[in-house]
């Protein structure tokens, strides 16, 4: 079934078939084929594979819902009463049974229970994250280096889980991890107060996005749409919330260049038409705030939004009617 998703993304990154082609054809052989010995021309039944995999995902979205809210309940109560191993014991043996679960779900070959595998596999991360902190915070390291481990561990988890498994989610969590690592990294190794500090702070996350963005439209980093939309989101939005004085008008300059280039890239390369969606949105978050920062003027800032409003319906209107044709 990999070879098949290669294969599938492949064709969407060509511009053969949409990614919402693309979706349907691979929800319709992970649910559709018949296992061995299985008679391909029977139809699934009322009993068959499709509703109990339904089923057994909306189980198991109840019990993960259960079991968060219980461990809520019973650590606001207790927590504080529990030594630092007990605590570092529970957090750990939650974060091994959720692990499990989702390594389990993963082998089953219909979409409900990937999609379940997903969830509990990216929960994983979380619990990764929270038990280093828990390790680390015992120890008389400093913030910034119990950050650097605690980002370090979630990357780590998130990492193991996308070779494992090439999905949108398993991506989306490392890209997240890495991106927190980043931050963390370098708010230990310089002075964000300073201006070489506060243009790295900016300019890291941007760095690391675009080359996000490069990899998935090279096809290393499959699913390709999910690799373009959530790195051009990291490259477009992140600098303007990570970029403080006195460099901020340079961080965010450099998040509304990299937003406007992702929609000249999505006009101008019908495979990364997806770029569309996070170049939009940076210019949306950015333009205003890069005016704001500039002429400090609320009509010059309004007015550069609607410039920015304008152009984008221009280039859907474009793109609309490019694909009729």
């Amino acid at each position: 079934m990999d070879d098949l998703d290669d294969r599938i993304d492949r064709w969407v990154v060509a511009g053969i078939i949409s990614p919402a082609t693309g979706d349907a054809l691979r929800a319709h052989e992970n649910e559709d084929t018949p296992r061995s010995g299985e008679d391909p021309t029977r139809p699934f039944d009322d009993e068959g594979p499709r509703p109990l995999a339904v089923v057994g995902e909306i189980v198991g979205y109840v019990g993960a819902i259960l079991i968060l809210w219980s461990a809520a309940f019973l650590l606001s109560s207790t927590w504080t009463q529990l030594g630092d191993g007990a605590r570092i014991a529970l957090v750990a043996a939650l974060a091994a049974t959720i692990t499990l679960a989702g390594i389990l779900a993963s082998r089953s070959p219909h979409a409900p229970a990937q999609r379940l595998a997903s969830v509990l596999l990216a929960g994983s991360v979380a619990l990764a994250a929270w038990l280093a902190w828990l390790v680390a915070d015992g120890t008389s390291w400093g913030e910034e280096v119990i950050a650097v481990v605690t980002a370090g561990a979630a990357t780590a988890a998130a990492a193991a889980i996308y070779l494992g498994r090439r999905r949108g989610l398993a991506q989306l969590a490392l890209l997240t991890s890495l991106t927190a690592l980043c931050l963390a990294a370098v708010a230990a190794a310089v002075d964000i107060d300073t201006m070489a500090g506060a243009l790295a702070m900016g300019l890291a996350p941007l760095a690391l996005g675009c080359a996000w963005v490069a990899l998935a439209a090279s096809w290393r980093l499959p699913p390709p749409t999910a690799g373009l939309i959530a790195g051009g989101l990291v490259a477009g939005l992140v600098p303007l919330a990570a970029t403080s004085e006195p460099a901020r008008g340079i961080g965010v300059a450099a998040a509304v260049a990299a937003s406007a280039g992702f929609i000249v890239l999505s006009l101008t390369r019908r495979p990364l038409a997806s770029l569309m969606i996070p170049g939009g949105l940076g210019l949306l978050a950015g333009l205003p705030t890069l005016i704001d920062h500039l002429a400090d003027d609320e009509v010059a800032t309004l007015a550069g939004v609607l410039i920015a409003g304008l152009g984008l319906v221009a280039a859907s209107v474009w793109m609309l009617r490019r694909r009729a044709r």
